[in-house]
């Protein structure tokens, strides 16, 4: 069930939501407008295509406060909401776009899903998808935050063992290359520095590893089948 604006001020009025600053103003009728924190980052020349290699290092940080910035057509950068958030078990979160900015050509939805028991600041990817450059502004209510309530949960996010963005601060860029096969493959084969055949090594370890895993679930329907 998503929450409506009574639901929402419940949770942060009874601190099972936190979110700060808060402003009760942002609140809409099924969502809260979250706004743009001052540092974005922009990948550079440098940036390596390969999702096995950590680019962390390989992006440009530009303070909105020290200098203006305008967003290409079709260029993508990343930024954080100015908001701090600790979720419950009990709730998941999704970032949809504004209408007004998306109306402006702005695309605020790319990272999209919060799980339960994620804490941090709300990580965003941002795309013009114009034809006109787009100045980005710290500050401005940047997308919604939609609240759906969930059931079931044994072991939320922060509890996790893979979980890789855990009270994130500021811009964090992807940690794809941290994916538990992704390291686990590096580590097995001593592998310091990725190359494209290694790419294609680890592309066939996946399929063979969901082979086998496919067969060992058929294998255990086909004994539970016969009792």
């Amino acid at each position: 069930m998503i929450l409506g604006d009574a639901r929402i001020a419940q949770y942060v009025e009874t601190g099972l939501l936190h979110i700060a600053p808060f402003d009760v103003k942002n609140v809409g009728p099924a969502s809260v407008d979250l706004t743009l924190g001052h540092i974005i980052k922009k990948a550079t020349k440098d940036i390596n295509a390969s999702p096995m290699v950590d680019n962390s290092d390989n992006y440009e940080e530009v303070d909105l406060f020290k200098q203006p910035f305008y967003l290409k057509p079709k260029e993508m950068i990343q930024g954080s909401t100015c908001e701090y958030v600790k979720f419950p078990s009990t709730l998941a979160g999704s970032i949809h776009n504004r209408s007004s900015l998306a109306r402006f050509g702005l695309n605020v939805s790319e990272a999209a899903f919060i799980n339960p028991g994620y804490e941090g600041n709300l990580q965003l990817v941002i795309t013009n998808i114009s034809s006109h450059p787009i100045q980005i502004v710290a500050g401005l209510r940047v997308c919604q935050l939609v609240l759906t309530e969930v059931n079931g949960v044994e072991k939320p996010y922060n509890e996790r063992e893979e979980a890789k963005y855990v009270g994130e601060t500021g811009v964090v860029t992807s940690k794809i290359h941290l994916d538990k096969e992704i390291k686990e493959f590096l580590q097995v084969n001593g592998i310091q520095s990725v190359t494209d055949e290694h790419i294609m090594l680890f592309q066939k370890s996946l399929f063979q590893n969901l082979q086998t895993k496919t067969a060992e679930i058929l294998t255990l329907f086909q004994k539970e089948a016969k009792f």
